[in-house]
């Protein structure tokens, strides 16, 4: 993906014009991110060797004239307006999650901008979420109709708790697939088709509701056997697949693991049009 992120950030040249009504901010922004194409590097002493610009590019990174969400709105709307033109886009979104527990030394435990990872011994976690913009005939990415930026919140020994189950959708950490879907038909032409792109976790009713709603189209892996309906057969997902005759198989090498031996898995393809009931 190294030659994608070197033609978007060449493209996005042009789109910080006074950022932060600050020519000089506009001018550094550019700098920072030719830099990072040519290192292949969002680290600032690998992007820089001689002081002067690393004390710059720290500068306008930290200057209070503009914000992470400036630069990221700034980004949709140059790739939602890169969507012109296009028929169909996909709009595939992903969680990362970046972990500096490497750097635990030289951070504080109540810096706002970390906090509790994915895992029990992870304490100075950021979670990223973008949604890429890739053309459905040509798979040519686009750009990013949506980057959601997050920590969580830290908990004394990490106690489970049935909190997150009793509350609403909105205020859930799994809302942002929502989110990502809303930004991404607000960023994109209108007449440009979308199809938002998930994993299992945005196996959620209400998203595909909502990304419905908003006029884009879903396609998420399953995780849940949903009660669904063709024509007046009631029935669960599985079930309805499993009556359908397949439509075509294809094959691909799985490599061993746990004592199994690479292999090659032939897979069958099944598809119908199926009305999904709410739980």
């Amino acid at each position: 993906m190294s030659w994608f992120f070197s033609i978007f950030v060449y493209k996005l040249n042009n789109i910080f014009d006074s950022l932060g009504g600050d020519k000089r901010i506009e001018r550094r922004v550019n700098s920072l991110f030719d830099k990072m194409v040519e290192k292949q590097s969002a680290v600032i002493n690998k992007c820089f060797e001689d002081k002067a610009p690393k004390v710059g590019a720290y500068r306008v990174l930290r200057n209070k004239n503009w914000d992470m969400e400036d630069l990221i709105d700034r980004i949709r709307q140059f790739s939602g307006s890169e969507c012109v033109g296009h028929k169909h886009v996909l709009c595939i979104q992903d969680t990362t999650e970046l972990s500096y527990d490497h750097m635990k030394g030289r951070l504080k435990e109540d810096d706002p901008d970390f906090g509790d990872g994915s895992m029990q011994l992870k304490k100075y976690s950021i979670f990223v979420h973008p949604t890429m913009i890739v053309d459905a005939e040509s798979c040519l990415p686009i750009g990013f109709s949506s980057v959601r930026i997050w920590n969580r919140e830290r908990i004394e020994g990490r106690k489970k708790t049935n909190k997150r189950a009793t509350l609403p959708y909105k205020d859930k950490e799994s809302y942002r697939w929502t989110l990502s879907a809303k930004e991404s038909a607000e960023c994109i032409p209108s007449d440009v088709r979308k199809t938002i792109v998930g994993d299992r976790e945005s196996d959620v009713y209400a998203f595909m509701d909502e990304t419905l709603e908003v006029g884009c189209d879903f396609l998420i892996r399953s995780t849940h056997n949903r009660k669904s309906s063709v024509g007046a057969d009631l029935d669960t997902l599985t079930e309805h697949l499993a009556k359908q005759k397949p439509m075509g198989e294809y094959s691909f090498s799985l490599p061993g693991r746990q004592g199994r031996k690479n292999r090659t898995a032939v897979m069958e393809v099944r598809f119908m049009p199926i009305t999904l009931h709410a739980p």
